[in-house]
């Protein structure tokens, strides 16, 4: 018997792919069922667990998000000192801007092991967590899996996200991060008109201070010229003191002077480290979602069982039509000779 070329390429209509189908009903609603029941159960139950035992807990997420400015040229010469004290220097050429290369020091800083051991110091995660062995390396990688951090290159927005069964722990968690974050840009200085206003702040102190010493003393003196009538030496004295006030608030001035401006210009400029949103106490969970979890079994096991079904109903056809038999079977010779 001869076959034609179109016995080769027979087309399938959409009845026939819907009469597979209808054959095959119960084998397609009993195995989606099955699969859509199954991970429900475990979705629910892991829900019902209590939190330190469940397998599929309520987590919640934390989130404080920061800005992080391109940095002045005399803070970029600070930080490539910095960079270079770390053996960090290939950072320094990072994106071929000194912008850019403070954001990736941002995500240097929260992978950095002084940052994870300062986070498991201050949280507990030893004690916590029960580490009894490999307590650093243990609970660095505790911190790790507990804060995620996160930068938009474009706009230079840092966010720091804890997740965690404890919304207060989690909130915690990312509030000592951020702590961490301020003082350790702070120690760099790479804003270097905050570190000048530190400075003047310090100055005019002592100057003050100075100023009130040297008043206390005048004070003291003028006390003894007047029971000792007027004597000579303590009056010299007095003139001294009065120059040395006189000179001193003169530097106070000068420092108020400068403080004032620096103030200005400061408020005037984004610092290259700046707190946009503070860390919350989550009051709705992050994940996980049960709701998608149960849509993508339900899916998966309609597909698995709409696969099953075709793959049954090819076999069937193979054993019951002699002709399909045939055409496998010539198929087979044909691609034993090529």
């Amino acid at each position: 018997m001869e076959y034609s070329a179109n016995d080769d390429s027979e087309e399938i209509s959409l009845l026939d792919l819907a009469v597979v189908l209808w054959r095959w009903k119960w084998l397609i609603i009993g195995l989606t069922g099955m699969v859509s029941i199954s991970v429900f159960t475990y979705a629910l139950i892991g829900k019902k667990m209590d939190p330190e035992k469940s397998y599929m807990p309520d987590v919640y997420t934390s989130t404080a998000v920061m800005r992080i400015e391109n940095n002045s040229s005399a803070s970029g010469g600070a930080l490539a000192s910095f960079l270079q004290q770390s053996n960090l220097g290939n950072l320094a050429g990072l994106g071929g801007s000194s912008g850019n290369t403070t954001q990736q020091l941002a995500l240097y800083i929260a992978g950095s092991n002084a940052f994870l051991d300062t986070i498991a110091q201050e949280l507990h995660i030893a004690e916590k967590y029960k580490v009894k062995k490999f307590i650093k390396t243990e609970t660095r990688k505790i911190v790790k899996g507990l804060l995620k951090a996160k930068l938009d290159d474009k706009s230079g927005i840092f966010s720091l996200a804890a997740t965690h069964i404890d919304p207060e722990f989690a909130q915690q968690a990312v509030l000592a991060a951020v702590d961490y974050y301020e003082k350790r840009f702070t120690e760099l200085g790479l804003d270097t008109k905050v570190r000048t206003k530190e400075n003047l702040e310090k100055s005019l102190k002592q100057s003050f201070d100075e100023i009130k010493r040297l008043e206390q003393k005048a004070g003291d003196l003028e006390n003894k010229i007047a029971q000792s009538g007027g004597m000579r030496g303590v009056a010299l004295t007095m003139e001294q003191l009065k120059r040395e006030i006189a000179v001193q608030e003169k530097v106070y001035g000068q420092l108020k002077a400068q403080y004032e401006l620096l103030k200005v210009e400061i408020a005037s400029e984004t610092p290259v480290f700046q707190i946009l949103d503070m860390p919350e106490v989550p009051e709705r969970k992050s994940g996980p979602s049960r709701a998608k979890i149960c849509i993508i079994a339900f899916a998966a096991g309609l597909f698995l069982s709409i696969f099953l079904a075709f793959l049954l109903n090819a076999v069937q056809e193979i054993y019951r039509d002699p002709k399909v038999q045939t055409k496998f079977l010539r198929k087979k010779d044909k691609h034993h000779e090529a």
